[in-house]
């Protein structure tokens, strides 16, 4: 995407996602995906821009691997349609 097209994308809100964990502190991808299905059903329609790992997503205390596997998931969640942002890649 070029800048252009990107600044012409970006509106509308910016949900900055927190990245939950289980009770053990390992990642919880599962409850990560269900949170963006249900932030993707309540903003269906809308524009709207996905920031994963961004100033509330603890990517600092997470792995590359871990980061990589967050971002993955949100992209095949989203499916191109909306704006994502990565706070950490």
């Amino acid at each position: 995407m070029q800048l252009g097209d990107l600044k012409k994308a970006m509106k509308g809100v910016d949900i900055v996602q927190t990245t939950p964990f289980n009770k053990d502190g390992s990642l919880d991808l599962e409850g990560m995906r269900a949170n963006t299905r249900w932030l993707l059903e309540r903003t269906a329609g809308k524009d709207f821009i996905f920031t994963p790992l961004g100033s509330t997503g603890e990517f600092y205390n997470m792995s590359d691997d871990e980061c990589k596997a967050v971002i993955k998931m949100v992209v095949e969640e989203v499916k191109g349609e909306n704006v994502i942002i990565t706070g950490r890649v």
